[in-house]
């Protein structure tokens, strides 16, 4: 493709669902820093006017029916649409017909790469979770032994099992949006939401960050939280995901069952010495491969190979 100049953002730049900044306005900003000249578009208003070198779509359900393939007639250019969350087991059609119509569909879904491809579509693996360039260090007082931000959802049985679990054994402090939800489900220690810019100084206070993905286990995808907690020096402990080890290394320590998160937990606390280390590793990793601007990189790498 010729030389990209000029680039479009489509996607939400208001607040995202849980009051948080959303991704969009991380990626449009990095793109911005690496010398771009960028154009956001709230994904309410439409097919972005001008005249654009490549066109970024982030998901959402609420886009008009062929909205990717009247975008390509009216702009002329390639179209990007990048799903930043897991999307395959929710078998909805507008989805899937985003992705077909796109010159390059962006998705963490790397186990199920093959139909997507047996559909026609350009795929390539781009993991969702990075840190806002924001986030970092803070050297605090270790006040929680355990702490988990993230949503109740029914669909995640095997996640609040494990938080239950811990919660018995141990002092869980959860931070949520869903406060009454957890609350219902008999765990005690719960919080508000804490979130951009508050980060820092929670995961400063915490001896473990426990991460549990809506998903768990699936191949190549997770979410943004151990990025997040590793830019801002916490010892995360992770449920593993095929893949994660190529993106978060000797940076968190890993479980697979709800007993071995428990003996993980229980020699963490135990040794702070050693969850210092991983915490120094995985600050290291995050700051040199998980912010926002790596994904942005990784991003334009892709698109100028593959279009």
């Amino acid at each position: 493709m010729k030389e990209l100049n000029s680039i479009a953002v489509i996607g939400n730049f208001g607040t995202s669902w849980d009051g948080s900044i959303p991704d969009e306005s991380h990626i449009a900003d990095c793109l911005t820093v690496l010398g771009y000249s960028v154009t956001t578009q709230q994904r309410e208003d439409g097919i972005p006017k001008g005249n654009f070198d490549l066109v970024v779509v982030s998901q959402w359900n609420g886009y008009k029916k062929d909205f990717i393939l009247n975008m390509k007639k009216k702009l002329k250019c390639p179209v990007v649409y990048w799903a930043f969350d897991y999307q395959f087991d929710s078998h909805e059609d507008w989805h899937f017909e985003m992705a077909e119509q796109a010159d390059l569909f962006l998705s963490p879904e790397m186990g199920h790469m093959e139909q997507y491809i047996q559909r026609g579509v350009n795929f390539r693996w781009l993991p969702q979770g990075f840190a806002p360039m924001f986030l970092d260090k803070m050297n605090v007082f270790k006040e929680y032994d355990v702490v988990f931000t993230g949503t109740y959802l029914p669909q995640c049985q095997f996640r609040t099992d494990v938080l239950k679990a811990v919660s018995e054994q141990y002092n869980l402090d959860v931070f949520s949006v869903t406060q009454n939800e957890w609350k219902a489900q008999g765990l005690q220690r719960v919080n508000g939401p804490v979130i951009d810019y508050d980060l820092p100084e929670l995961y400063g206070k915490a001896k473990v960050v426990l991460s549990v993905d809506l998903f768990p286990g699936v191949m190549g995808s997770w979410s943004d939280r151990n990025a997040q907690a590793m830019a801002c020096g916490a010892c995360v402990l992770y449920k593993y995901a095929p893949l994660s080890e190529e993106e978060f290394g000797d940076g968190v320590v890993y479980f697979k069952t709800i007993e071995e998160c428990l003996a993980r937990i229980d020699f963490l606390l135990k040794n702070q010495d050693i969850a210092s280390e991983i915490a120094k590793n995985g600050y290291i990793i995050a700051r040199t491969k998980l912010m926002a601007i790596h994904r942005v990189k990784n991003l334009i790498t892709i698109v100028e190979h593959e279009l």
